[in-house]
């Protein structure tokens, strides 16, 4: 999953927390996992929020409150919705992961469980966890007002020993926890027994996509976020195949986030100044930097693992793009001799629109599959001064 070198560390850590889901999954003596977040990110995610947006806040921001205090509303909601879970599937091993990115105080009760759980590999002593379950207790009997209720409830549907074995099951993945990631896809292959002749970095980033886009849109639906060992398997298997019969992948739009700051230093770029001369809304100019800089970081990638596409295919695709950009610039400078109405920038904002058709283009031979591939490839040649929108953009652009 290529997120950009500047990416910031607090989006990062978060985004990567889903590695210890898939590692989880990855075991061939687990059945499931369930990750669930607080409510914060919950709430953002229902109002449309981009989760990169969410995670690349400020710890002074979102860093306030102890999400998974013993007191804290989303813990209780989350045992009454992992307790149903287990219930459900009394038979099957599992992991139940805790994802946040605030702060987790280390002497709060589910860090100390963390603690001892890792350090056991999930073998915790039986007297640990009951103390653990004291500690929960102690303060839920005290609890007030939404909290109370789903104490009490929990009481009275579930009996201690329910509880304790979901306690030797959870998992708290903080970016603070989060460990080397290289050892952890190591780990990984080994688990799903990916042999050498498969280019493993690729299958994985597209295992590590689907699962971060399944999870997020669970939660912003209100629904548990579990997933199935099964199921990656089976999306395993797919992207293996796709892999074999095509050398490369263009990743998904959202494995590739672009974050707030990165847009920013984007204001000063030629092809902003190209996309101003047409008069280009705000918007336009948002989805122009994004496909800008998802081409350029997809580029970089393919660069870095050394594979197909080479530098010659992308200079082969440019030139592609090239040759129909001047097939519409001229179709339409001609056309605007009969149209004294249209302005430049309108005779421009044609130009841009019918180049901007991604449809038809190949890479290296294969056909291209993401737009971001073409239309960032468009502002990256527009940033060259190699194409321009505005009629007059070679004597306009200084």
């Amino acid at each position: 999953m290529a997120l950009g070198k500047s990416a910031s560390g607090q989006a990062l850590g978060y985004l990567y927390q889903f590695e210890r889901a898939i590692f989880w999954l990855s075991r061939s003596d687990i059945d499931f996992v369930s990750i669930e977040t607080d409510d914060d990110v919950v709430s953002q995610l229902k109002s449309g929020q981009e989760i990169n947006r969410i995670y690349e806040q400020d710890k002074s921001v979102t860093g306030k409150s102890n999400p998974f205090s013993n007191s804290n509303i989303n813990l209780w909601k989350t045992f009454s919705i992992w307790l149903s879970i287990q219930r459900r599937f009394p038979r099957e091993k599992a992991r139940f992961v805790l994802s946040t990115n605030k702060r987790v105080s280390s002497t709060s009760t589910i860090s100390k469980l963390h603690k001892a759980n890792y350090v056991s590999d999930y073998k915790t002593d039986r007297n640990i966890l009951e103390g653990f379950y004291d500690e929960l207790f102690d303060i839920g009997s005290k609890l007030k007002g939404k909290s109370k209720e789903l104490h009490d409830d929990i009481v009275t549907d579930y009996s201690k020993e329910d509880f304790i074995n979901l306690l030797a099951k959870i998992v708290l993945s903080a970016d603070e926890f989060y460990p080397d990631r290289n050892k952890f896809k190591e780990e990984i292959k080994a688990n799903l027994r990916i042999g050498s002749e498969v280019p493993f970095n690729s299958v994985y980033e597209k295992i590590f996509g689907w699962l971060v886009n399944d999870i997020i849109g669970k939660w912003a639906k209100g629904q548990e976020g579990t997933i199935k060992a099964q199921k990656l398997i089976d999306i395993k298997d797919v992207y293996i195949k796709e892999s074999l019969e095509r050398p490369f992948i263009e990743q998904a739009v959202s494995a590739i986030p672009v974050f707030d700051f990165e847009r920013q230093q984007q204001q000063d770029k030629i092809f902003i100044k190209q996309l101003s001369l047409i008069e280009a809304d705000e918007d336009d100019i948002v989805d122009a930097i994004d496909h800008f800089l998802r081409a350029s970081k997809e580029r970089d990638r393919w660069a870095e693992n050394g594979t197909i596409p080479c530098q010659e295919d992308i200079n082969e695709l440019e030139s592609d793009i090239s040759r129909n950009w001047k097939g519409h610039k001229k179709r339409h400078l001609i056309e605007a001799k009969t149209k004294p109405t249209l302005t430049k920038a309108d005779v421009g904002n044609l130009i841009y629109i019918d180049s901007s058709n991604t449809a038809g283009y190949s890479l290296a031979g294969y056909p291209v599959i993401q737009p971001y591939t073409i239309l960032g490839s468009l502002h990256i040649l527009s940033d060259k001064l190699i194409i321009g929108w505005h009629p007059d953009w070679q004597t306009e652009i200084k």
